[in-house]
């Protein structure tokens, strides 16, 4: 939100999306044309120069990445319709503050609603079955017991719903070891779309699983399970083979356990006990602290991540030095305390806590005692009831998105007005919302004038 003014940033932040997905970022790119436009023909030049509506429109059609159920054409009107919402929203909200002569914005908040409206017409129309994301959400969490259920319990009405659940149905099934179960819901997942190659790797490991090593291997190379291929290879005692497959894992998945267990089992056989040792703990750890969703994280997701830090490095030291720090403290605990780490796996959880952090670090508030201590208070509740708060949204089918962190921001910015000891640390919001060089000015002038007062009150 407050980087959406920057044309640099939003240029680097665009092409990391675009390695991370082209058709995402497409979707994310024609939210943030239509949303702009809008916003031009509605007279709202101040706020649509801020990247106000643009950014609300982009999160928009980025927001697909989570439902890939829903067609194309279901995206394309939904995104047009989405934008208009946007621009309603953004539009009389804006007015009405001004008219209050309230230091206050919706932010994301517009974006959010309209994803949930979305969700609920995508839904209405047949395009998505709302109880699917609980089930997924499931799986990523260790929780296969009850992403079957959730599975079973869906009615998905189209096609591309159907094949979806299947899939689901067939790792709910394999991560409860029920395995010739899963392989028949991923063959169903199959027929119903031979391009989908996520069922056709767990087809693949449930005929492994099962003894059937020749099956395995037809459908691991289908779909490039290299590590799957390693197996294959390393019970034939192929181990040159075995092991370039197991490279060729970690070159697309780095943190993949299941590789490295791999190598370590061909370094036992080939090379020294220590080594196999050395690379056992690492895929023992990988297991333990890292989810398996995390664990499947490809370079190209790394690459987008590493290209997002750029971009805020370009816009703002203060803010990269901040993320990095964030960064730094949540490896640490993960190290240190992994049944803190295993709390912090979610994605969506980082991303509300880097914004908050982001937000109060000298861009709403003055960077300080008081300033570190809301942050962590914040950052602290938010990580104990993420889950809850996803749990909740899990049983209507709506994603949490950034909810948290717009609600902290709007919930500080209304609160902290009233009271002379936090009003003191904010940051006007049309300077916040400017650029890092007009708050840093600002920050400026304001210690200077606290230094003259100071003066001026000293007796003569």
């Amino acid at each position: 939100m407050f980087l959406a003014n920057n044309i640099t940033s939003g240029m680097i932040f665009s092409i990391a999306l675009l390695i991370l997905s082209p058709a995402n970022a497409t979707w994310s790119l024609l939210g943030a044309v239509a949303s702009t436009l809008l916003a031009k023909l509605a007279g709202m030049k101040a706020e649509m120069e801020s990247g106000l509506f643009g950014i609300n429109g982009a999160l928009l059609g980025l927001s697909w990445m989570i439902f890939p159920e829903v067609p194309a054409i279901g995206k394309l009107i939904l995104t047009l319709l989405g934008s208009l919402i946007i621009t309603l929203l953004l539009v009389v909200s804006i007015k009405l503050f001004k008219r209050m002569r309230l230091g206050l914005t919706l932010f994301a908040l517009p974006y959010i609603f309209t994803v949930w409206l979305n969700v609920f017409i995508a839904s209405a129309v047949g395009w998505y079955e709302p109880i699917d994301m609980g089930g997924w959400n499931a799986l990523a969490t260790r929780k296969p017991d009850n992403a079957k259920i959730l599975f079973e319990e869906s009615r998905p009405k189209s096609i591309r719903g159907r094949w979806y659940q299947h899939d689901g149905l067939g790792w709910a099934n394999y991560y409860l070891g029920h395995y010739q179960s899963a392989l028949k819901e991923f063959q169903k997942s199959i027929e119903l779309e031979p391009k989908l190659f996520d069922a056709y790797s767990g087809a693949g490991w449930c005929e492994f699983n099962l003894g059937h090593y020749e099956q395995a291997e037809l459908l691991f190379k289908v779909a490039s399970t290299w590590n799957g291929l390693g197996w294959i290879h390393l019970g034939k005692g192929e181990f040159q083979e075995a092991r370039s497959y197991f490279y060729k894992c970690l070159l697309f998945t780095p943190l993949n356990s299941d590789a490295y267990l791999g190598i370590s089992r061909i370094a036992l056989q080939t090379e020294s006990t220590n080594h196999s040792t050395w690379l056992t703990k690492i895929s023992y750890w990988f297991q333990g602290t890292i989810s398996p969703v995390m664990q499947t994280t490809s370079s190209i997701q790394i690459l987008s991540w590493t290209l997002f830090l750029m971009g805020i490095l370009w816009h703002s030291r203060t803010s990269f030095f901040i993320a990095l720090f964030l960064i730094t403290t949540l490896i640490s605990l993960t190290l240190t305390v992994p049944s803190v780490g295993k709390s912090l796996y979610d994605i969506n959880l980082f991303f509300n806590l880097l914004a908050l952090f982001l937000a109060f670090g000298g861009q709403y508030l003055r960077m300080g005692l008081k300033t570190a201590l809301w942050t962590a208070v914040l950052a602290i509740g938010m990580v104990t009831t993420w889950e809850w708060l996803g749990s909740i949204f899990n049983l209507v089918g709506l994603p949490v998105l950034c909810l948290p962190f717009n609600l902290a921001l709007v919930a500080t910015l209304i609160v902290f007005p009233w009271f002379h000891l936090t009003r003191v640390m904010l940051i006007p919001l049309e300077v916040a919302t400017s650029s890092p060089e007009e708050v840093n000015l600002w920050l400026a002038k304001a210690e200077l004038v606290g230094k003259c007062w100071k003066t001026q009150e000293k007796p003569v």
